[in-house]
């Protein structure tokens, strides 16, 4: 999993692996604006991109854009489905 975006005080990337649920978490986010997308694994294809319970689009199966976070913002479900070959 990988969050990329700009905030007031610069660029954040910050890269994370899920669990074996596929639950992943970012912690301590600073307030932006947001991309986050998954690197399909071998042996995976991509599925769909499921925008959570902030904003979003979905911009493809494995990306999804403008997600605006604020301060203390608790964004959940952003979820991203693979599927095997």
């Amino acid at each position: 999993m990988v969050l990329s975006g700009r905030t007031a005080h610069g660029t954040v990337n910050l890269t994370t692996t899920t669990d074996a649920n596929g639950h992943y978490e970012f912690g301590n986010v600073p307030e932006g604006k947001y991309t986050v997308s998954i690197l399909v694994p071998n042996g995976y294809h991509e599925g769909e991109s499921i925008v959570g319970n902030h904003t979003g689009d979905v911009m493809n199966a494995t990306t999804i854009v403008n997600v605006t976070l604020g301060k203390d913002a608790k964004a959940n479900d952003y979820n991203f489905t693979v599927v095997p070959l």
